[in-house]
Order: structure tokens, then C-alpha cells, then sequence
């Protein structure tokens, strides 16, 4: 792990090395082109923090391995439940994030096993219902069948816009709302257009886990890790 993980990562990925990923998975439906940059600061050296997902074959006769996943079902404020099946370690990183005192601030980021990264603004968190289950074996996380940057803010209608053509700007945006300290965030929507939002106006923000990993691995590329 880099120096610039070695900030407080209770509010972004667990230490257990089943979290380490070993592969970035691209998505082969879409060539992702690079060269956009967004307005605010850029990251400096990103940690890794994708998920293994790989599901090897077993031998019919080998022991099975038994994995709990879970359905999280987050009551936000003011908005529908949103509901993600995860795999135990997130849902065990939450659980660690909410019994801190200062619980209740920050956003949390996490995989969910549609195949779609979010963040989640702990500040609209009303509650959380932990529903789960017992697989064979680690779960495959799915490719998103839905390509788009989703975005829920207070008092309004789901946003979804196509995300940028630089998977950068979309693991920059998830990086900045999860570091904290900034009042408002810009980024280059699928037009390429800059999209400004408030910070404490954000319930959370959704986007394909394949595009968040891709920019990470552009950005530990380009410092160099």
C-alpha cells in the first residue's frame, strides 16, 4: 500500500487482503477514451481498493466453501430504501463505520454485486436493515447492465446521465466526496460538460464498478503504482 493510504481508511476500504483485487475488469461493450480532466483537484497517489471477484471452478468432489452475502437495505431520508446485496466484508465495514462516535458524517463507498460502485451520504442514513444469506463459494460481482452515473439529491427525482468519456472523473468524484472537506465537487458529465453539486446535498452517487476500477488503475498508472 502506498504512503497516501496510510490516511484513516475506516471511512474507505477494509485491510482484510480477501479485499485485494488482482485484476481490473474493462468493460468490453465500450471503448473507454481518455484525455478529459476534472476541475477539481486531482488525486495524487490512489490507494487500491477494488474487490477480488474472481469465482474459480471446483472439482465436484472438493470441499465447498460457504459465503455469506448481504442484502443492505438503507432507509435515507426524504427517499425510497435503497437496497444492494454485498459481500459480508462491506457489510462488516459499515457496521465498523457506524459504531464510531462520529458516525453519521462522511460518505461511505462501497462495491455492491450488480456490478455498480456507490457512495453514500451517511448524513441521509435514517437507519439500515441487515438482510443475509449463505452462497457456495466468494460471489461474482455482475457487470452493470445499466451504464449510468447515477445521482440522488435531496428533494429531487433520481438523476442519471451517461458518465464521463474519462473513467478518471468518475473515480476523482467518488475519491472527493470520500476524503471530505470540500463544500461543493465539478466534474464533466457525458457531455463533457462541468456539472457543479453541493456536497451535503448529496444522498449518494452510483456508477459502474468497472469504470470507478479503470480510473483508479489510470491514475495509480500515472503516479507511477
Amino acid at each position: 500500500m502506498s504512503d497516501f493510504d496510510s490516511r484513516d481508511w475506516s471511512l474507505t476500504r477494509s485491510s482484510d487482503p480477501l479485499q485485494l483485487s488482482h485484476k481490473v475488469a474493462i468493460l468490453s461493450r465500450r471503448r473507454l477514451r481518455t484525455g478529459r480532466r476534472l476541475s477539481i483537484a486531482h488525486v495524487g497517489s490512489a490507494g487500491q481498493r477494488s474487490r477480488r471477484h474472481a469465482f474459480r471452478d471446483r472439482p465436484s468432489n472438493a470441499k465447498i466453501d460457504m459465503a455469506r452475502t448481504f442484502t443492505l437495505r438503507f432507509l435515507l431520508a426524504g427517499r425510497e430504501d435503497l437496497i444492494c446485496e454485498v459481500r459480508e466484508a462491506e457489510s462488516n465495514r459499515l457496521k465498523s463505520i457506524l459504531a464510531k462516535d462520529d458516525a453519521g458524517y462522511g460518505f461511505f463507498w462501497f462495491d455492491a454485486l450488480d456490478g455498480r460502485s456507490y457512495v453514500l451520504n451517511l448524513r441521509h442514513l435514517q437507519g439500515i436493515r441487515y438482510l443475509w444469506d449463505v452462497v457456495p463459494g466468494p460471489p461474482d460481482a455482475r457487470v452493470a447492465e445499466d451504464y449510468s452515473l447515477d445521482i440522488a439529491l435531496v428533494g429531487k427525482e433520481l438523476l442519471s446521465d451517461l458518465p464521463s468519456e474519462d473513467p478518471k472523473d468518475t473515480y476523482t468524484l467518488f475519491w472527493e466526496l470520500e476524503i471530505g472537506g470540500a463544500k461543493t465537487v465539478t466534474f464533466l458529465d457525458g457531455d463533457g460538460e462541468p456539472f457543479t453539486l453541493v456536497v451535503q446535498q448529496i444522498v449518494y452517487l452510483s456508477a459502474p464498478k468497472e469504470i470507478v476500477d479503470e480510473g483508479r488503475r489510470q491514475v495509480q498508472e500515472e503516479d507511477g503504482h
